[in-house]
């Protein structure tokens, strides 16, 4: 029988607390739910599943998410320090982030300490879609510019 080695890859996580699903449904955005009973679940690849207090909620090498019981996380993960200009960072996450500002500050409560994040992701989800249309409508144009275009 062959033995295997998991390869060292870096993931995101956040550990769920009971008190911070604010916090977990920025990370995850539109795959967290809370089921009938008031549970945190989480959309993954192989469908819904809950997580527990203590849990982490882990983003995936191909974006994905899914919980992860503490002794398993801890036993797998180990915390990394990134810094600044460390090549890791992820640009294209930066611009998403860059992107969905206006976004989240349109959407502000009244009391002016708390978003409507439900609000939010409609408007950055719809904006995205426009975007991802308009860049296809683009992308088509080009493909039709003759060498004498514009």
């Amino acid at each position: 029988m062959a033995k295997y080695r998991k390869k060292p890859v870096t993931i995101e996580a956040i550990q769920y607390k009971g008190n911070n699903p604010t916090e977990i449904h920025d990370f995850v955005r539109k795959h967290m739910f809370r089921d009938i009973d008031g549970n945190l679940s989480i959309h993954t690849l192989e469908g819904d599943m809950k997580a527990s207090i203590g849990d982490y909620i882990i983003r995936g090498v191909d974006g994905e998410f899914y919980p992860c019981k503490p002794d398993i996380f801890k036993k797998t993960y180990e915390k990394i320090n990134i810094q600044p200009n460390n090549s890791t960072v992820n640009k294209q996450e930066l611009a998403y982030r860059f992107l969905e500002l206006p976004y989240l500050i349109k959407n502000v409560n009244d009391d002016l300490k708390s978003i409507n994040n439900i609000q939010c992701i409609k408007d950055f989800d719809k904006f995205l879609e426009l975007h991802n249309k308009e860049i296809l409508r683009l992308q088509g144009l080009e493909n039709n510019i003759s060498s004498m275009g514009i």
